[in-house]
């Protein structure tokens, strides 16, 4: 019986492998069809924003980031209206640690689109970069807030800036006691109407 399970097991796995392998596949094909789509519109019509800040997302997950920041920038030149561009653009500087630079793009996109939370999950992305635990809580928690959907990577991003919280609060003169009591003050404050 043993052996039965055992084999069994075998195969099961074999075909859950070939399956991440069928998907992984077709994944890429779907994206090398959406890249040639991109082309093709973009040979059609140059001055598309919409596709050169998709083809931008596109290049800046194959780690062209140079490429996506000129995709971006052309994308804003083109439709300065457009606010997934900003947004595209900030999240290409975070990836490159350029915070400063992610947090001007994200803010002119946040004005654009205030109610996106993707500008304010991005702009928590870089407050926390910059260290700025507070200011990153803020836009967290608005990029939550505006969330039809629960989105997991908003949490994962809070616990890692309550981490960085946490280690630095001794080196600061904080303590992280004194931190969770003035977040949920201002929580308390904001179900009042207070804040």
């Amino acid at each position: 019986m043993r052996r039965f399970q055992w084999r069994n097991t075998k195969c099961q796995t074999r075909r859950e492998s070939s399956s991440v392998r069928h998907r992984s596949r077709w994944q890429r094909q779907k994206l090398d069809e959406a890249s040639n789509n991109l082309s093709k519109a973009l040979e059609i019509y140059p001055n598309y924003a919409e596709a050169l800040c998709l083809r931008g997302v596109l290049k800046m997950d194959k780690q062209d980031r140079e490429g996506a920041i000129a995709d971006f920038d052309q994308a804003i030149h083109i439709d300065s209206s457009y606010p997934m561009s900003y947004f595209a653009m900030g999240a290409v500087y975070n990836l490159m640690s350029r915070f400063d630079d992610a947090l001007r793009a994200l803010q002119q996109g946040t004005t654009l689109a205030p109610t996106a939370w993707q500008g304010y999950f991005e702009m928590g992305k870089a407050y926390m970069g910059k260290a700025d635990y507070m200011a990153s809580i803020k836009a967290l928690d608005k990029a939550q807030a505006l969330t039809r959907e629960p989105y997991p990577f908003i949490n994962l991003v809070k616990g890692h800036r309550a981490v960085g919280v946490k280690a630095i609060s001794g080196s600061h003169g904080g303590s992280w006691k004194h931190f969770c009591r003035r977040r949920l003050l201002i929580r308390s404050q904001r179900m009042q109407g207070k804040c």
